[in-house]
């Protein structure tokens, strides 16, 4: 059932890009409306804000942003990509949910969560299991932050709307791409069988970190996807769409990426690699919230792992 709603999702999507200059040349072409970077304040210790009638308190490490540590820093605040993304995700006519792919019985799975740790606030209550990963130096913060969030929820939910005690699951894993082992992290921790769903908000900004996060998501991936057929996924034919993995039933992870467009070439770069391991469409922009759709600042690119990755 899971495998056919996914199949069905996909079957409702523009057709799969195929040419990396024309969807660079497609998202670019327009006049940049970057003003900055991308951060909601690098230079907040915390910053108040509401997220589909919750309010958060994220708090941040402006320090760790300026420091010169050989780990990233990037993760130390809060970004505009990632509010965007936790506020589409959050409402309740969002795609992923009303199709089905997403659900209460779904887990998801983030890379490069950040201090943060806004997308495990805001979604833990609709999933079954949230998973927030990032390198170790950022993880008390995100730990602190997601804690904070859940007591927030503790009091505020009233008894009609709140889910069973402790059924939130909600698990903070270090994760590096250039130094993990993904698939034996994952395993470790009890998700021998994957994920329903991986997202990543900004991760892509630094050539260098291209390939190492693709591989990344190729790895998890091929956990969930170890034995499916790499159909001809082209012309909306259902039929010609991956099924479920063989051996589980289980459908194939969902690897959702958001980015704000700054620089083409790195784009252009990641998509190249990306779409050698993965089929990849573009939501349209009438799926997307209007804090995404503003400004033709940011895209959401999703893939599905091709079969030839599996053995790769």
């Amino acid at each position: 059932m899971a495998s056919h709603k996914v199949q069905s999702f996909v079957a409702m999507l523009d057709k799969e890009i195929g040419d990396v200059d024309e969807e660079t040349y497609d998202l670019f072409s327009s006049p940049s409306r970057l003003q900055d970077l991308g951060m909601v304040d690098p230079t907040a210790s915390s910053i108040d804000l509401t997220v589909h009638d919750r309010d958060l308190t994220i708090r941040q490490s402006p320090g760790l942003l300026q420091s010169r540590r050989n780990e990233g820093t990037t993760g130390a605040v809060l970004w505009r990509t990632t509010v965007a993304v936790a506020e589409w995700m959050a409402r309740p006519e969002n795609i992923l949910f009303t199709s089905g792919v997403m659900g209460p019985d779904r887990s998801m799975l983030e890379l490069g969560s950040g201090v943060a740790g806004l997308l495990a606030q805001v979604l833990a209550p609709r999933l079954r299991t949230f998973i927030a990963t990032d390198q170790p130096h950022v993880l008390k913060m995100l730990r602190a932050n997601i804690q904070s969030g859940k007591s927030v929820v503790d009091h505020n939910k009233s008894k009609a709307s709140s889910r069973r005690s402790g059924e939130q699951d909600v698990r903070i894993l270090s994760l590096d791409w250039e130094e993990d082992d993904a698939r034996r992290q994952l395993r470790s921790h009890g998700l021998r069988d994957g994920v329903d769903a991986l997202v990543a908000c900004d991760c892509v900004f630094n050539d260098a970190l291209i390939e190492p996060f693709v591989q990344t998501c190729v790895d998890i991936c091929t956990l969930r996807r170890r034995d499916n057929d790499d159909n001809n996924i082209n012309d909306h034919d259902v039929n010609d769409r991956p099924s479920g993995d063989s051996s589980s039933g289980a459908p194939p992870t969902l690897c959702i990426i958001a980015q704000h467009l700054r620089h083409a070439d790195v784009f252009e770069q990641w998509l190249s690699r990306f779409i050698r391991d993965f089929h990849v469409w573009r939501l349209p922009d009438s799926w997307l919230g209007p804090t995404l759709q503003a400004g033709g600042e940011f895209v959401v690119h999703m893939g599905m792992l091709r079969k030839s990755s599996l053995n790769a």
